[in-house]
């Protein structure tokens, strides 16, 4: 679990979420790929965020801050590659209920 504690995020194995950020996979890898904006997301509902909304904005400021060149060539190469598979299937107008399944 990710909390706020003294004004630093802290990962707790044992302990209730102050913060829950939920959303279709696809749309996350889309995030770390530079391929849609999280703020986006979140005012189209797909990107929620509940609990502690200040410590979720962090948290989303955090994903949306790392930058695709400090990611290791493979991982980047990865996430780039996947990226452009779930823009395909978005383009062939996949259900947006069946897009995780049909990107597999």
């Amino acid at each position: 679990m990710l909390s706020k504690i003294h004004s630093h995020l802290v990962v707790r194995q044992y302990a209730s979420e102050d913060v829950s950020l939920s959303g279709d996979l696809n749309d996350f890898v889309l995030i770390a790929a530079r391929r849609e904006d999280p703020d986006t997301l979140f005012f189209q509902h797909r990107l929620r965020i509940e609990g502690n909304t200040e410590l979720g904005l962090h948290v989303k400021n955090l994903m949306d801050s790392i930058e695709l060149e400090s990611m290791p060539s493979i991982l980047r190469f990865g996430v780039l590659r996947l990226a452009e598979f779930i823009k395909a299937g978005q383009k062939e107008g996949v259900d947006q209920h069946d897009r995780a399944l049909s990107s597999c």
